[in-house]
């Protein structure tokens, strides 16, 4: 889960879990699952944009794969939502009332109170969300741009 809650997936890593392991299969990634993480970066939580083709990647052990089915919620307000300071707080609650092992079970996240949209409001949502997220992926491309423009320069002032 990169530093903005985008899952990296990469399918040059792969571990077989066998023909015998019958429930690999909830746990492989579709686009826009969340990935919650339930031990150790506790609370963390990543969204899958893009799957490498024909990849077959799952959540692993110490994670939570959350499926939102589509045309039922958004999976982006959820992933919002987990985040805010009202996530953080749902979160840190479940952990203390966990004990000491710093660690959330699906039975804490199933408790977590999301508030029921309209399917108009998250439609709007999502569509302004996406909108923000592609112009927000062209700014970070462009800073990256910029970076490599001022090492360039540096570099060459090196090499003078």
């Amino acid at each position: 889960i990169d530093p903005h809650g985008q899952v990296v997936l990469d399918n040059a890593k792969a571990y077989w879990y066998g023909e015998d392991d019958k429930g690999v299969w909830r746990t492989l990634l579709a686009k826009n699952d969340l990935i919650f993480v339930t031990r150790g970066d506790t609370g963390k939580v990543g969204i899958v944009r893009e799957i490498p083709e024909e990849a077959q990647i799952g959540a692993g052990m110490n994670m939570i794969k959350i499926h939102v089915k589509e045309g039922e919620y958004s999976p982006f307000f959820l992933f919002e939502l987990i985040r805010s300071e009202y996530g953080k707080h749902m979160i840190e609650t479940a952990i203390l009332e966990s004990g000491i092992l710093k660690k959330i079970t699906l039975k804490e996240l199933a408790e977590f109170r999301v508030p029921v949209l309209e399917k108009s409001e998250w439609e709007a949502f999502d569509e302004r969300y996406l909108k923000v997220l592609q112009e927000e992926e062209k700014l970070r491309q462009q800073i990256e741009g910029l970076k490599e423009e001022k090492k360039d320069i540096f570099t060459k002032i090196l090499k003078n």
